[in-house]
């Protein structure tokens, strides 16, 4: 059996997450991305779900490499790298996207539509939880676990 990834249609190719200024256009860009449509609006929600997912798999390979490996120190070093260096930038970011999305006029309307209801009641949680003040804390407690 061959798994392939879904094809991207929002971000590059080639991208290669060695610094916060190679992802931080496309926050940008979901940021200043205006949702007037029911149609833009569920765009604007598979363009975010992209850009969170090509983030999430470079942490957890990063995260699986260190620990196969746990002699080589480049490993090592680039795990804590992204989460001293990138998932705090990314964490303020997360914020104003959730922000948006729950400050948008389809908000309501997809709500309780099967599908939408559990991430978008996942999105008013973590608007509610979010503290600019933790950033620093989630990134020292996510360097700490994998000591």
């Amino acid at each position: 059996m061959k798994i392939e990834k879904a094809p991207r249609k929002f971000i590059s190719n080639e991208l290669s997450i060695d610094s916060w200024e190679t992802i931080k256009p496309y926050f940008e860009e979901l940021l200043s991305r205006k949702i007037e449509t029911r149609e833009d609006f569920e765009m604007w929600l598979e363009d975010r779900s992209e850009l969170d997912a090509v983030i999430e798999e470079d942490a957890a390979w990063r995260y699986i490499r260190m620990t196969i490996d746990t002699r080589k120190e480049e490993l090592t070093e680039s795990y804590t790298f992204f989460v001293t260096k990138i998932q705090p930038e990314i964490a303020p970011f997360e914020d104003q996207l959730n922000k948006k999305l729950y400050s948008s006029l389809f908000f309501k309307e997809f709500q309780n539509t099967e599908g939408y209801d559990i991430y978008l009641r996942s999105v008013e949680t973590a608007i509610q939880l979010f503290s600019e003040k933790n950033i620093p804390l989630d990134a020292l407690a996510s360097e700490k676990s994998q000591q």
